[in-house]
């Protein structure tokens, strides 16, 4: 995989030995010049990489504790309406009446996790790796936690990206972030000080049952690493992420963030780097969009998010649809964030999220009247 080649293996580039935005990196390739699919083929090709391995280990985990279930095959079929498979219909109509999906199921909790893990990790990881400018920011964060020395004179330096997946389940999120942080320190191979990273994904939920998958999530990835770093022949490096995970904690995005349920989220926000909200708030739209028609603004715990947060923190939305994106824009006006969505962008994203907003916030909370998108 000549992608996975890091610049300074490259005697052309010997004089531009700096830790760069992988994108960059390739576009670098005299051989592809800058095509756009090139660089997406990159990406994917790593993603699937990774995937392949981590899904083998979680189906092996599953069956672990229920060796009556074929999961290879619900993977295979996950498309038919079954026993096993009732999410096709469930998730259609929880978008459509704008009401969540009842996951307090652990048995189709696993059964949901195998079926839609490779998309919705896909979707997230071609969102944050999109040539845009905040995406790019996205980009910049992880870079520069991996750039980060240990001691900088003035003691320890940060080393360790904070997440906060809300509505985030089986914590799809954490693994799309962890494949992006570990495709860029693997095309930055020689720009890397010693020491370890640590990405820490709080999986705020309103359903406690996803605890367990969520845990097994983690040992996939541990054992992913571990598979990866035994291969003789895998040019991936995976040593500086040992030790990293997600951790399972409740919320309920339909109430303020004042709500005791949200408190943990709460009381995370000033540490937290990236905000996701995946597939998570369509399906509750009946309730967080605002009925009054003099309120434009998105209400429950996405609205106390936007007017909370520091200032640099970026938020990640996906979807089905885009029903919601007006009112999350006009909160974004509202306090201080810039925007880039599926209507603001020239092309979508091949293999990505079908409807997208990442916001990042720039400045303080402004009168509505007075803010505008940057």
């Amino acid at each position: 995989r000549e992608y996975l080649q890091p610049l300074t293996t490259n005697p052309e580039n010997v004089d531009k030995c700096e830790f760069m935005d992988p994108i960059e990196l390739i576009k670098m390739n005299p051989k592809e010049s800058c095509s756009p699919n090139r660089t997406q083929r990159a990406v994917l090709e790593f993603f699937n990489y990774i995937m392949d391995i981590f899904l083998q280990e979680l189906i092996a985990i599953f069956e672990q504790t229920d060796d009556s279930v074929d999961f290879k095959d619900i993977v295979r079929n996950y498309r038919h309406k079954n026993e096993n498979n009732p999410w096709v219909y469930v998730l259609n109509e929880a978008v459509k009446e704008g009401n969540p999906a009842d996951f307090s199921d652990h048995e189709k909790n696993r059964y949901y996790t195998i079926q839609k893990l490779a998309t919705r990790t896909r979707y997230l990881n071609l969102l944050i790796m999109d040539d845009n400018n905040i995406c790019r920011d996205v980009r910049n964060l992880l870079s520069d936690r991996l750039k980060a020395s240990d001691d900088d004179g003035c003691g320890k330096r940060r080393r360790n990206i904070h997440v906060a997946s809300v509505g985030g389940g089986p914590g799809y999120d954490h693994i799309a972030i962890w494949i992006v942080f570990l495709f860029i320190y693997n095309m930055n191979d020689g720009f890397i000080d010693s020491g370890s990273i640590t990405l820490t994904t709080d999986v705020y939920d309103l359903y406690g049952e996803w605890k367990d998958i969520v845990k097994a999530m983690n040992q996939s990835m541990t054992n992913t690493l571990r598979i990866i770093s035994e291969t003789d022949r895998s040019e991936v490096k995976t040593n500086l992420f040992e030790g990293n995970g997600a951790r399972m904690k409740l919320c309920d995005i339909r109430e303020g963030l004042d709500s005791p349920v949200n408190k943990e989220l709460s009381d995370s926000l000033e540490q937290t780097d990236i905000i996701c909200f995946s597939f998570v708030i369509h399906e509750n739209a009946s309730i967080i969009l605002s009925k009054d028609e003099n309120d434009p603004l998105i209400q429950g715990a996405a609205r106390d998010i936007m007017e909370r947060s520091r200032i640099g923190t970026i938020m990640i939305c996906t979807d089905s649809n885009n029903t919601c994106w007006p009112s999350f824009k006009a909160t974004a006006e509202c306090f201080g964030w810039r925007y880039l969505g599926s209507s603001e962008k020239s092309t979508g994203i091949p293999f990505g999220p079908k409807e997208c907003v990442v916001f990042q916030r720039v400045q303080e909370a402004y009168p509505c009247s007075q803010y505008h998108n940057a």
